[in-house]
């Protein structure tokens, strides 16, 4: 049988030798991480720490280091200079202690064409150390995972780019690794197969630690925990999602089309006047004619949108629409 790197590698933690895996504090920590490619500088002395059980996205335009710290998190790749851990154990030297505690997705994974799916990851699985019986159950459950149930039985060249990605991720998903990275994930999948990709993901969150590099931000902004968004190989930007975003302390009210034109400015004053006096708003961007009101206000409030809605609607403010925060699109404009 022909592997390619995409193969996830051995005991995964419900292993029949029963096993307990080790616990702590971090899944992965990498310090002043570089890496070059001839006279390109890929990773740029990158500080990362992402704690177990979280759902983390790994973010950046193309060449900002992405696929190769990933690569490097996952043993294929060995850093040119600093210091990785996984689980407490440093990369590449203690690459053994880890196998089938990692599970990968690489960009462009090949698979064997001409053999079936389910062949595929019950070796796959048998390289996990899996008893045959064990190694056919984990490929049943990946196979439902990644909805490629029917597609059990069928050769790995007669699928759709679709179709073989999910069985890239099936594999990578076998026996509930501790830690899954995962790039570009969603990459040529129909809208029903990536909605079924990230129902998995999701299910897997606090169970497994995985990280996720992807260009399709609203996704990472719905499924991840906390991001990193890179920049010339160094991470520029880091934290929670709702910070990073700014949904805990932001809110756009969106107005109809018109709306402050057509009505009385002197209303209008009266208006902002009247959410600005508001104890829990700290400031007010309603720019005269604009048809979108950005308020910031005390995280600690969970009742000021509520309070603030209430507000608009008493004045007669056609509200259309309520979004919390920037939107992760606009944090990554900010820093890259």
């Amino acid at each position: 049988m022909l592997l390619s790197r995409s193969v996830c590698w051995g005991r995964p933690r419900w292993h029949s030798s029963g096993a307990m895996s080790e616990r702590v504090d971090w899944a992965v920590e990498a310090t002043a991480l570089e890496k070059r490619y001839g006279a390109v500088r890929a990773l740029a002395g990158l500080d990362l720490r992402v704690a177990e059980g979280l759902v983390y996205g790994v973010i950046g335009p193309n060449g900002a280091g992405k696929t190769t710290l990933l690569g490097i998190l996952s043993g294929f790749l060995r850093p040119g200079a600093g210091v990785v851990r996984v689980f407490g154990r440093q990369l590449p030297q203690r690459r053994k202690d880890l196998l089938g505690r990692i599970g990968v997705l690489p960009q462009g994974a090949r698979l064997p064409g001409h053999e079936s799916v389910s062949r595929f990851l019950v070796d796959c699985a048998r390289l996990l150390a899996l008893t045959p019986d064990l190694a056919k159950e984990a490929a049943h459950e990946a196979l439902l995972k990644t909805g490629m149930r029917d597609e059990a039985g069928a050769r790995i060249g007669t699928l759709s780019h679709g179709q073989a990605r999910r069985v890239g991720l099936a594999q990578a998903f076998l026996g509930e690794p501790e830690l899954v990275l995962l790039d570009e994930p969603t990459d040529g999948l129909d809208p029903r197969a990536a909605a079924l990709v990230r129902r998995t993901i999701d299910a897997l969150s606090g169970r497994s630690t995985i990280l996720v590099s992807s260009h399709n931000l609203a996704e990472l902004e719905s499924l991840c925990d906390r991001a990193a968004i890179l920049r010339g190989g160094a991470v520029v930007d880091e934290g929670d999602m709702a910070v990073l975003t700014r949904s805990h302390a932001e809110v756009r009210f969106v107005l109809a089309g018109g709306w402050t034109q057509g009505t009385d400015r002197e209303k209008v004053e009266t208006l902002r006047q009247g959410i600005g006096d508001h104890g829990s708003v700290r400031a007010i961007d309603w720019t005269e004619g604009a048809d979108a009101l950005v308020v910031s206000f005390d995280p600690n409030d969970i009742g000021t949108i509520p309070s603030l809605l209430r507000i608009l609607l008493d004045a007669g403010a056609p509200v259309l629409e309520v979004r919390r925060g920037r939107g992760l699109e606009a944090a990554v404009l900010d820093v890259t």
